[in-house]
């Protein structure tokens, strides 16, 4: 009896400490991802063709401890003021397709890099009216791009496309457009406080027993924790040898090999069919943060991203910005959110003036 006693004990102070420990967690992430960027709750809708899409009218205010914005979606699902599909004779107009960095996280819409762009242009040259249409969508990788822009964004006669790559986009290319797809429509919220919880990512697995479909049902409601598991699983592809870090290595593996030959096939497709209704396609090869942090030490490997898309781009005759070397000039830790990642107001700022500067003295001559 005595024996059963302490087994009991040892057993309840197992389990406290476990629990201790998983609380500890929980608190952390919530005051980690407080600091990161937070997905508006209902910004998503499902869409049959490209997977998700923006949700029309939306409006929210989105904040975390490094930014304050507004996030206004029109009626066309687009972050972007209302634009007519049909074009006035004197109008020139751009489509921007892109993830999350064309979309605006972080920053206000006027203060998103294209727009800049787009004022810089129409003060430079005023034979025409120059108009943007931001078509960027968190999460998106070429793929969605490319199936978002043929359905939805050639409506809007664009005389240019402009397409933002990144680094990551190379890996979520291989997954196709199922790659963030269970993430965005989760309509995820991290928040350090007891309210607005997260909501299920997915709907919970038929388990045989109820108690088990329960308890992943509550993880997924109310643990940060448990969502961020869910979605690192969701999100990376079930082989132990990928990496989204691959992308950086100029020694491919057999899954990079194939995520390259899946992008070339994307960014073909896409000048074919810009090709076909006149319009020209300009490409740039953003880097991420960590491009300037380690380039150095290893400049062979973290070089090799923009080295590809440039041969791509050379091969298929489009435009190509490479703004890793535009941007090395400016200081990479002023140009990023510190804890989001994505481009500060500052950084927006220095991408739009490189990309006007890149058209005038590129593409401009060539109009």
């Amino acid at each position: 009896m005595k024996t059963k006693k302490i087994i009991i004990l040892r057993l309840t102070i197992l389990f406290s400490a476990i629990l201790i420990i998983l609380l500890f967690i929980e608190v952390s992430f919530r005051i980690y991802f407080k600091k990161g960027f937070k997905i508006p709750k209902q910004l998503y809708i499902k869409d049959d063709v490209i997977g998700y899409i923006h949700n029309p009218n939306y409006y929210a205010k989105n904040k975390t401890s490094e930014y304050e914005y507004i996030v206004s979606i029109n009626s066309n699902g687009l972050r972007d003021n209302e634009i007519p599909f049909q074009k006035n004779k004197n109008e020139k107009r751009f489509v921007f397709l892109g993830d999350s960095f064309t979309f605006g996280t972080g920053v206000n819409l006027e203060q998103t890099w294209h727009k800049i762009f787009i004022r810089l242009l129409n003060d430079y040259d005023k034979t025409f009216k120059y108009i943007g249409i931001n078509c960027g969508v968190g999460g998106y990788n070429t793929e969605h791009e490319y199936l978002f822009f043929t359905k939805n964004g050639i409506k809007y006669q664009p005389d240019y496309v402009v397409i933002c790559v990144l680094p990551n986009d190379i890996f979520h290319n291989y997954k196709g457009i199922k790659s963030y797809y269970n993430f965005a429509l989760s309509g995820l919220e991290f928040s350090s406080s007891f309210e607005n919880l997260p909501n299920p990512i997915f709907h919970p697995i038929k388990f045989k027993r109820i108690f088990i479909s329960k308890l992943k049902k509550n993880l997924l409601k109310y643990s940060v924790f448990f969502n961020y598991l869910v979605i690192r699983f969701s999100i990376n592809i079930n082989d132990k040898t990928v990496q989204e870090g691959n992308v950086y290595k100029k020694d491919l593996n057999d899954i990079m090999i194939k995520a390259w030959t899946k992008t070339e096939e994307i960014v073909k497709d896409l000048t074919e069919f810009c090709n076909n209704k006149n319009i020209k396609l300009i490409l740039i090869g953003l880097p991420q943060l960590e491009v300037f942090q380690n380039y150095s030490t290893r400049p062979d490997d973290y070089l090799f991203f923009n080295k590809q898309l440039s041969q791509i781009c050379q091969k298929y005759n489009i435009f190509y910005l490479n703004a890793f070397e535009l941007l090395k000039k400016y200081k990479p830790d002023d140009l990023y959110f510190k804890n989001d990642r994505h481009l500060s107001i500052y950084g927006n700022e220095c991408l739009g003036k490189e990309l006007f500067e890149f058209f005038i003295n590129i593409v401009y001559g060539k109009k």
